[in-house]
């Protein structure tokens, strides 16, 4: 009986997330894997559901594991292995990706090689294995530069791209949307993903919000190790933003939880979702966040133009330096169009609200677990 859920990615933030819900579900799951140098393929997908178990006080079945790559044809799966796929796979659930922004001009690297040639190697398994449910995780920053409304239905509507991501991730969509032989075809678009609403938790603390996170754990150590002085830091300092800048942000526990209740009821398929917030907050709720966690004050918002190099404070250049690879993600960000994500999970699974002491449980986690970890072995 073909009852698997084929899961890529389960090993990433997000996959994480999804796996786990798919297990408790008791979902029979099937994970295509690479191994490394430490583990084996299965045994790292043990070691996740290992430690989802430690982190949740949860026990859950284990899933199938087949040895693969994104990377290969097919996954680089051998004829027994297809032929399993075949008889055991109803759907496909696609969340492996590559969060690079650029390739340098070379699409046989990432974000392309993953994002797109990946997902057409999937395409080509579900193709000889007979799989026709596709579900597709990918961004809402398929919209590009588009600073306007964002409708779900939408796509490609000669927008420009700040980054080979979103272009790679739009063109994946592409190619799913004109594979013909699928029957069904849902598409999660999630806005940008931080830690669990609960507790802060982060498996990937290196993109997004988190490099400035991070950034701001390093400055205020670096001052605070200057002046001997453990306490309140008075830093002036120039952001070009309004303090109004809308800001997308999403905690990674409703994003699995939504895509898993999607999932889970198939006349809701064959839909387009924008899983972004009911309440965006804005560039100041971070800003405030941040000031507030590393207990510093001085931050000055002065509207959209740049603040002249030759006119900035050491703690402002090295703020711009660090900053410049997500400088097109400072504007205002898009309205997104939630429609079809209201009518299936408004009343069902409503977004939670980054409130303040939700901000500082995604700001605490990083720096306590990773962060000031990472600095203490450096020092030591």
């Amino acid at each position: 009986m073909k009852n698997h859920i084929l899961l890529t990615g389960a090993t990433g933030f997000i996959g994480q997330y999804l796996l786990e819900r798919l297990l408790e579900r008791e979902i029979p799951v099937v994970v295509v894997a690479r191994g490394n140098s430490e583990r084996s393929a299965n045994d790292r997908i043990m070691h996740v559901v290992s430690q989802i178990e430690e982190r949740t006080n949860k026990t859950l079945p284990r899933p199938i594991c087949f040895t693969g790559d994104l990377i290969e044809p097919e996954l680089g799966l051998d004829d027994f292995a297809i032929e399993w796929f075949e008889e055991n796979c109803r759907a496909v659930l696609h969340n492996a990706a590559s969060i690079r922004f650029h390739c340098d001009g070379d699409r046989s690297k990432d974000p392309w090689r993953s994002n797109y040639s990946g997902t057409k190697n999937v395409l080509d398994l579900c193709k000889v294995a007979g799989i026709r449910e596709f579900h597709h995780v990918s961004t809402a920053y398929v919209c590009g530069n588009r600073r306007d409304t964002c409708y779900e239905h939408e796509l490609n509507v000669g927008q420009t791209f700040a980054n080979d991501y979103q272009e790679s991730k739009l063109e994946a969509e592409k190619a799913i949307r004109g594979s013909d032989f699928l029957d069904s075809k849902t598409f999660y678009r999630p806005a940008l993903v931080v830690g669990d609403s609960r507790d802060g938790f982060t498996s990937a603390p290196d993109f997004g919000l988190y490099h400035y996170i991070e950034f701001n754990f390093q400055l205020t150590r670096q001052l605070r190790a200057a002046t001997g002085d453990p306490g309140h830091l008075e830093l002036p300092f120039r952001l070009a933003m309004t303090g109004n800048e809308r800001r997308n942000v999403v905690t990674v526990d409703w994003i699995a939880d939504a895509i898993i209740h999607l999932l889970t009821h198939p006349e809701l398929h064959n839909e387009t979702y924008n899983l972004t917030p009911q309440h965006p907050i804005t560039s100041r709720t971070v800003v405030e966040g941040l000031a507030k966690y590393f207990n510093y004050s001085g931050i000055e918002f002065v509207g959209e133009e740049n603040v002249d190099r030759s006119e900035q404070t050491d703690a402002e250049r090295m703020f711009y330096d660090f900053a410049s690879t997500f400088e097109s993600y400072w504007d205002d960000e898009p309205i997104f169009d939630r429609t079809n994500t209201d009518r299936a999970l408004g009343d069902v699974l409503p977004t939670p609200r980054l409130d303040d002491e939700c901000m500082q449980r995604i700001i605490d986690y990083p720096v306590r677990e990773c962060f000031a970890k990472k600095a203490q072995e450096t020092t030591s």
